[in-house]
């Protein structure tokens, strides 16, 4: 029964966007977009003006600490990219699908 879900989802009757609806999406999205864009300049305007000096000795300290877990998180990441990937189906379907110019 649930041999190939995308089959079944592509069977499903779908009716069409209207503009309208399409328009709004767009709008949503372009007003969201810009709202997250500001509320992020005001957030790192008021942590960057309104740090007490002290506070702000310790940042490159704190950078120092968060760029290890940053490169661990990196390695991870890649590593399990690696462990879930099928590069051999992968490899065959690329030279399938890509004629060789020479």
């Amino acid at each position: 029964m649930h041999d190939n879900i995308g089959e079944q989802i592509r069977a499903l009757p779908a009716e069409p966007l209207l503009p309208v609806e399409k328009k709004l999406i767009g709008w949503s999205l372009g007003i969201g977009i810009v709202l997250l864009i500001v509320l992020t300049f005001a957030v790192g305007l008021y942590l960057a003006l309104g740090t007490p000096a002290n506070l702000a000795a310790k940042v490159p300290a704190a950078i120092g600490e968060a760029n290890a877990f940053r490169v661990i998180f990196f390695i991870l990441t890649f590593f399990s990219i690696g462990l879930l990937s099928n590069f051999r189906r992968l490899w065959q379907e690329a030279s399938a699908s890509s004629p060789r110019s020479m």
